[in-house]
């Protein structure tokens, strides 16, 4: 065979050239694999952890009972109460929102029995003196939850199977070249309301009055950052699967808290309202002013 003329061959040795060079590229530079769209679970909360009572009072007159009563948001991250999870630093602002609400509630729980009220205040230390001298009581609760997050599985798998406990799950893209997965989680909650009648001055305790919260369970999800997996072998590229790290980019096991304290908040003022009678309220005043005569408040 005779040897083509380098004018004739130059266009196909250019073309071989423009091929190796776009395959090697791909190889050493692969794309990543296409996943499926997948948004980020919302929070129902967003960080708003505010609780309505939403009962119609009985209005009985106002300060038509001769009582005055500090009121005080309840406790939620005393010494005593430690071991709670809303002493915890990661459920501080459920603890928060619950507390404040529920201060502004029995406020207006005993304002709708016809007594004076004075508050609500962040804490007992944060009632002036004048007010607790014009007060006959300061009512001073506490709340106390525990919470047990445990890891679970049953998520469907793309292979039919279903996950194991604490396994972390792909879900997918949820914004352009972000990648998440995520961790079930199962909260069980319970916990005790407690309320206080305290002489303001001295502190004794006149009346106390406890509730034990039934347990409630809910799921929680944990949601992380992930990335694709995969190796590069002789420059092609091996798609292996999703890898989820321990980033959190959303945590729902708060909103989980705020849901249970949402589920107990009607309960516990529903009982307030059962253990405020004023005919003892009015003898436990008699009490208070026979202390204050003795210690010469």
């Amino acid at each position: 065979m005779r040897d083509m003329p380098l004018s004739a061959t130059w266009p196909i040795h250019l073309t071989f050239a423009i091929c190796c060079a776009f395959i090697f590229g791909c190889a050493s530079n692969p794309e990543p694999v296409k996943s499926q769209a997948a948004a980020l679970p919302p929070s129902q909360w967003d960080g708003n952890y505010r609780y309505a009572y939403n009962k119609v009072l009985p209005q009985e007159g106002a300060a038509s009972v001769p009582v005055t009563i500090c009121v005080v948001n309840p406790a939620y991250k005393a010494e005593d109460l430690n071991e709670s999870a809303l002493a915890a630093t990661f459920y501080k602002p459920v603890g928060k929102g619950f507390s404040a609400s529920m201060g502004v509630d029995m406020d207006k729980i005993l304002i709708s029995k016809g007594m004076t009220t004075k508050g609500p205040y962040t804490g007992i230390n944060e009632i002036t003196y004048s007010d607790k001298k014009a007060s006959d009581l300061a009512l001073t609760p506490s709340v106390f939850i525990n919470a047990d997050p445990k890891p679970i599985g049953g998520h469907p798998m793309a292979d039919g199977s279903t996950s194991q406990p604490g396994q972390a799950i792909y879900m997918g893209e949820y914004e352009p070249g972000k990648h998440w997965g995520m961790r079930e989680f199962e909260l069980k909650i319970s916990g005790w309301f407690v309320w206080v009648l305290q002489e303001p001055l001295s502190g004794e305790k006149m009346w106390i009055k406890r509730l034990e919260l039934d347990e409630f369970t809910t799921r929680a999800v944990v949601c992380y950052e992930a990335s694709e997996a995969g190796y590069n072998l002789k420059g092609v590229w091996y798609h292996t699967g999703w890898t989820v790290s321990e980033t959190i980019i959303r945590d729902l096991r708060m909103d989980s808290m705020a849901n249970a304290l949402k589920q107990y908040y009607p309960i516990i003022l529903d009982k307030l309202q059962t253990y405020i009678d004023v005919n003892e309220l009015l003898e436990i005043k008699k009490k208070v002013e026979e202390i204050r005569i003795l210690k010469r408040y």
